[in-house]
């Protein structure tokens, strides 16, 4: 099957700062199908990157070019990659099936080819995809190498980071922040400078084209020095942070946007200072560091970031230029939980990916957070078969000091009963049952049901038991839980001898003893009890119908 595919493309190289009129949108005849014996992979993509070091790519000449496999030049009229995020259409290789959602370097058009080793797959985990390209994907990337492996921070030390707006720097001051130290930025509009002081809990923040003097500007705001700076813009920027550099600090230089489209504009640091206060200058690039991507790495950034964002630590910028997020700003619904807890109910409950990420947007900005709503978050992400972060949310509700109550309970050791799943689940059940005692709650028949499943699915029935025996009143699901459990573990005698002595059953106790017999292929004995189910629930409507026609007489 082929298809028309959009993309855009260079006319010519570009040696100034780049025009709508140096690009075209081209078409071609692209096919859907992957050829036989090929490891090729067909992507449509959702999400690309535009990244300031593309200016480089797409000169003449630059040094860029041979130095690095990831900004060689882009020739005219070829397509053009670029870090994003997209959905697998036919793929030949074994690691990708269909709809599985990638990300790695694609292109700017509609679809692409790939068969090289920078793609893996993404588990959106009930973040926006987007996210896979900013501050989770190559932006992300680089902050984080560039602020904790360049850097290498210690807690208290004072930070300087210019184009702190961009999708770079407001990410590296957020770092720098929960790191402990003290973090000035500077941007280029009071728009940006409220929002990083505002919002991004940068503790300083300058408008650079207000100040006539970087040097004297910079001595104002790090009256002590400056132990770290992080360069996104070179040129006289870079010439006034080393002016005001402490003995011992470190420059980690991740671009030099004022440069890259003026030839004519180029840092001339004062290399005394560089000397005589020891300072060490470094440059480096994101795909030098490609390694941290992966949960194995000794520093995981995909793990530790969307903690920090979890836990309301760190921002996006794509939350402050989310439409529904401005409309209820604009209208106080955060500042009223009565009004924003049921909205928030239905978005995070809905089953519904897109309502589901307006729900977590929504819930990250608001000011006020009560119990309910947390729990209406632990449920939506449960939903949404994501573990991890309803664990975050749990723990963040305990950071803030708010209680749990028992409709928090039961979905958290519910996600617990799969660990093959879900890494340390065992660990993790016994610690929320460790809550529940703390709390009070172990009495409580809708969190003890939940507690006999957990340690019925790890095959601990003695445990499950032992809570059964326990909870001194005990409802049809709490006595289903147990038979259930026992079923699960194929103990069919002690399975029987709890229904047999149920005082009332339902169709889910039915259900629960015909599947105990089910697992040990006891078919005949399934049989037997669903004519002895449907008996009994024909005894019971002529009951009910006796008792309403003696009613009515």
């Amino acid at each position: 099957m082929e298809v028309t595919n959009k993309y855009v493309a260079i006319k010519a190289n570009i040696d100034g700062a780049p025009q709508e009129s140096d690009f075209e949108l081209k078409n071609e005849s692209f096919s859907l199908l992957v050829k036989p014996g090929s490891k090729d992979v067909i992507i449509k993509n959702l999400y690309v990157s535009i990244d300031p070091y593309q200016i480089n790519r797409m000169k003449t000449a630059s040094d860029s070019q041979t130095t690095s496999v990831f900004a060689t030049m882009i020739d005219p009229g070829k397509v053009i990659d670029a870090y994003g995020v997209g959905i697998v259409i036919a793929s030949g290789n074994p690691e990708f099936e269909k709809d599985d959602y990638v990300v790695g370097l694609l292109s700017w058009g509609e679809y692409c080819v790939y068969n090289g080793p920078y793609l893996n797959k993404v588990d959106a985990m009930g973040l926006p995809l987007s996210y896979y390209v900013g501050a989770l994907g190559l932006s992300g990337l680089t902050a984080y190498a560039g602020f904790f492996e360049i850097c290498k921070p210690k807690k208290g030390e004072k930070v300087f980071v210019s184009a702190a707006s961009g999708s770079v720097g407001n990410l590296v001051g957020q770092y720098a922040k929960q790191f402990g130290c003290y973090v000035v930025g500077c941007a280029g509009s009071p728009k940006k400078v409220k929002l990083l002081n505002e919002k991004l809990g940068f503790d300083e923040v300058f408008n650079y084209k207000e100040e006539t003097d970087l040097n004297l500007a910079l001595k104002r705001y790090f009256p002590d020095g400056i132990d770290i700076y992080f360069d996104n813009v070179g040129a006289e920027m870079l010439e006034a942070a080393i002016l005001n550099m402490n003995l011992h600090g470190r420059i980690a230089v991740c671009g030099v946007i004022s440069e890259y489209t003026d030839n004519g504009k180029r840092a001339i640091p004062d290399m005394l200072s560089v000397i005589y206060k020891r300072i060490t200058i470094r440059g480096f690039l994101a795909g030098d560091h490609m390694g941290m991507f992966p949960e194995s790495s000794p520093q995981p950034l995909i793990t530790s970031t969307m903690e920090k964002f979890m836990c309301l630590k760190m921002k996006t910028l794509e939350i402050f230029s989310n439409a529904t997020l401005k409309t209820l700003i604009i209208c106080h619904l955060p500042e009223n939980p009565v009004i924003i807890g049921p909205l928030l109910s239905v978005l995070a409950t809905s089953n519904n990916a897109s309502f589901f990420s307006y729900a977590r947007l929504i819930f990250q900005h608001l000011r006020f957070r009560n119990t309910f709503m947390y729990n209406t978050m632990i449920r939506g992400y449960l939903q949404n078969n994501d573990q991890v972060f309803a664990f975050f949310c749990y723990i963040d509700m305990l950071r803030f000091g708010l209680v749990a109550n028992n409709y928090t309970f039961p979905p958290l050791i519910k996600a617990c009963c799969s660990c093959s799943s879900f890494p340390n689940a065992k660990l993790i059940g016994c610690s929320v049952h460790g809550h529940v005692l703390k709390l009070g709650f172990e009495d409580d028949q809708f969190v003890g049901s939940s507690l006999v499943d957990f340690y019925s699915a790890n095959s601990e029935i003695g445990n499950a038991r032992m809570l059964f025996d326990e909870i001194p009143i005990k409802d049809v699901v709490l006595w289903t839980a147990l038979i259930d459990g026992y079923g699960k573990n194929e103990d069919i005698v002690n399975a029987r001898k709890l229904f047999d002595e149920m005082p009332e059953r339902t169709v889910i106790s039915w259900s629960a003893i015909m599947a105990a017999y089910s697992r040990v292929n006891d078919f005949h004995e399934v049989i037997s009890l669903f004519y002895k189910d449907a008996k009994a629930q024909y005894k019971t409507k002529r009951l009910h119908s006796c008792h309403c026609s003696h009613s009515l007489c």
